[in-house]
């Protein structure tokens, strides 16, 4: 509702989700809300593709998704070309649940996270924030060809 609200009634907002709950509660809030213009999609193929519907996005906005990608390498290719020079991307991931279950390994290797995004166009800065039963992994950027854009 947040996206909604920012992008106002001219603007397009696609929610996406494997869970036919999921989109169903959503569904209700967008009614209640008033937002018609979210466009939702239940997609039970989301962790292998960007829907063929989306074909341009200004920015790509995810939670708690990342960590249920197949192909990480092929969804971020998918993502870049659908999004404009310098278009942003930030995703949330939960990460530490009550601090003993693991977490997917590739989302706890920095370095190597950084350079998965960087090989697919993207500069990303990534950050921990420490949460009381859980941590959220922050990864935020931008599509360029540039390696280190300073941005914030």
């Amino acid at each position: 509702m947040f996206l909604a609200d920012e992008v106002g009634p001219t603007g397009k907002v696609y929610a996406i989700d494997f869970s036919k709950k999921n989109v169903k509660i959503l569904n209700k809030r967008v009614i209640k809300n008033g937002h018609f213009h979210v466009h939702i999609i239940h997609d039970e193929h989301i962790i292998n593709r960007v829907h063929p519907e989306i074909t341009n996005v200004d920015m790509i906005f995810s939670v708690g998704m990342l960590s249920y990608i197949q192909d990480l390498n092929k969804v971020l290719k998918e993502m870049y070309d659908i999004l404009p020079d310098q278009g942003k991307i930030c995703f949330i991931e939960y990460m530490d649940y009550f601090h003993f279950i693991p977490n997917p390994k590739y989302l706890t290797q920095k370095k190597l996270l950084q350079q998965v995004f960087r090989q697919t166009g993207f500069s990303v800065r990534i950050k921990k924030i420490k949460g009381p039963l859980w941590n959220y992994s922050l990864i935020y950027g931008m599509k360029t060809d540039q390696d280190d854009v300073p941005f914030i």
